[in-house]
């Protein structure tokens, strides 16, 4: 299965990307300044929440959202 991406579909994936890594950061800084955590400790949460986000995860939930489109 040879499957080809084109530039919009690389820009839509990037961005979708891109948007699950803000909202990662947003709510990690949330969650510590919450819990007390200094404005320096909360950012350091919030990048290492960046970190951890699994791509392959996210690939996999955005191409089974493009299933569901296209199966209706």
């Amino acid at each position: 299965m040879d499957e080809k991406i084109n530039n919009s579909e690389l820009m839509l994936i990037a961005g979708k990307i891109r948007d699950e890594c803000i909202n990662t950061a947003l709510e990690a800084f949330a969650s510590a300044t919450g819990d007390g955590v200094c404005c320096a400790g909360a950012w350091e949460c919030a990048i290492d929440a960046i970190r951890n986000l699994d791509a392959q995860e996210i690939i996999n939930r955005l191409s089974q959202q493009n299933k569901d489109i296209n199966h209706y």
